[in-house]
């Protein structure tokens, strides 16, 4: 019997790890340091994990590639929206979980 798994890019698989860290990093220093309730907790942690996405991708990669591209190298970077929804939905993992 063969599985016919998704075949899922490297750099998407990253980002869902990475805001599914970053959601449940948040999630606990929320509820630990400001005692907010669980489900606000998981909200804020799905808000910095969509944050964090946009960051990376929309400030810091685009301006490395505008450096680069001024210094007249290549894009070092592809500046992708289907990063930052991978990155959110690592966050959404820990929303519903």
């Amino acid at each position: 019997m063969k599985l016919n798994l998704p075949n899922i890019p490297h750099d998407k698989a990253v980002h869902f790890i990475y805001g599914a860290g970053i959601a449940l990093v948040t999630m606990h220093a929320f509820m630990a340091f400001a005692g907010i309730d669980q489900l606000w907790a998981k909200g804020a942690g799905l808000l910095a994990a969509v944050a964090a996405g946009a960051v990376k991708e929309y400030v810091l990669d685009r301006g490395l590639n505008k450096r680069a591209v001024a210094a007249g190298d290549p894009s070092p970077h592809t500046v992708s929206t289907g990063d930052v929804i991978a990155t959110a939905l690592g966050g959404v993992l820990i929303l519903v979980a």
